[in-house]
């Protein structure tokens, strides 16, 4: 490690940790001030602000034997049907049944009388005609139909896929792999003639600052993880777990920020001043360049024609463009656990492990050639 780029290091990660201490303080005070608990009566039901209960609406309350409240309140004005399963910090369960040709309700046969309690995420019955499934961190969504009831799984408390944590944490190591981009940069001004005065080559030193600054970009997106495991904490119990594409997701949470510092600190090894233009200019055509290259696919117009042309192999020199194939997204929330190490987000990866070193090794050749 370069001791230079330790403090560095340390000080981007100091006021990190003190960013993220602030939010979870925050999300402490909020959960003392306001209530999170499952709350069923005859005027509200649901988690936290659910609408009005109707007129009329009858409720029970008993508690199982494994310690659950179970709560059920039957709406007969509106045909609905809600089970609520509480289990305090531990989460909550709530199953509501309508007919399936109403917007709410409950309909009344011999197939809906009683519900399916076995497991709020539990495979829809056989013979059902729809199923819809979502995934999000303490959230887990699963509704169907069958004989003319839909049945809404809501689940609080739900394990929360690392994915979708490292996902968030990709955004901390982008920023961070932003502010210490300019390592070789603050090098050439003012501080060369030391630099070069070093006993090490050139090259061993500036490997050195790469390694310290990549060893800051992971440790900052594992605090971000932590981070977000301790704001859940204050809510409820953090289940986490593990599927088939977590893998792809970590690995990804990892050379994605890497490419990015690697490809800015490229483009500012030569630089004495100003790298921070270079880095803020960064971001709007690496978020331009694959929009215009997508927006242009089938243009007719020679001009766009032309702009195709140009940004398609530009989007392939962007790390930000391989973040769709390995970043969770909208169809992974409904189907995580289907979502396995598939072939785009191989190339994926590998692509982004390519550029990283094809990046490096322009950026320290760059600064090798400097003079003082």
């Amino acid at each position: 490690m370069d001791y230079v780029a330790l403090l560095r290091a340390r000080n981007v990660l100091r006021i990190t940790a003190i960013i993220f201490g602030a939010l979870i303080l925050c999300n402490v005070v909020l959960r003392l001030v306001v209530p999170m608990h499952v709350t069923a009566t005859r005027n509200t039901i649901g988690f936290g602000f659910f609408p009005h209960a109707a007129p009329g609406t009858i409720v029970t309350h008993e508690t199982l034997p494994n310690g659950v409240k179970r709560t059920i309140v039957t709406e007969p004005a509106k045909h609905r049907r809600f089970v609520i399963d509480d289990r305090g910090y531990f989460g909550a369960t709530v199953i509501k049944q309508r007919p399936a040709h109403q917007g709410g309700g409950l309909y009344q046969s011999k197939h809906s009388s009683k519900l399916r309690l076995q497991g709020p995420l539990a495979a829809a019955p056989s013979g059902f005609t729809s199923q819809r499934s979502i995934h999000a961190p303490m959230f887990a969504l699963k509704a169907y139909t069958q004989d003319g009831v839909h049945t809404t799984i809501l689940h609080f408390g739900a394990p929360t896929d690392l994915a979708f944590l490292f996902g968030f944490a990709v955004i901390v190591g982008l920023i961070l792999a932003t502010i210490l981009s300019g390592a070789l940069a603050a090098e050439n001004d003012g501080h060369l003639e030391l630099a070069f005065a070093r006993p090490h080559p050139r090259e061993i030193l500036a490997l050195r600052i790469v390694a310290t600054d990549i060893l800051a970009i992971i440790a900052g997106e594992l605090l971000t993880v932590v981070a977000f495991i301790l704001t859940i904490a204050v809510y409820m119990f953090p289940y986490l777990a593990v599927s088939s594409y977590t893998l792809v997701v970590v690995l990804g949470s990892m050379l994605l920020p890497v490419a990015w510092y690697a490809m800015l600190l490229a483009a500012s090894a030569r630089l004495r001043r100003g790298h921070g233009v270079v880095s803020g200019l960064a971001w709007p055509l690496a978020i331009a360049v694959p929009i215009i290259a997508v927006a242009t696919t089938g243009a007719k117009v020679l001009v766009w024609q032309v702009f195709h042309a140009v940004t398609v192999p530009l989007s392939r020199l962007d790390p930000l463009w391989y973040a769709q194939a390995i970043l969770p997204n909208q169809g992974h929330m409904t189907q995580l656990e289907s979502a396995p190490w598939n072939q785009a987000a191989g190339a994926a990866l590998l692509a982004l492990a390519i550029l990283s070193l094809i990046y490096f090794a322009v950026a320290v050749l760059q600064w090798r050639r400097m003079e003082a």
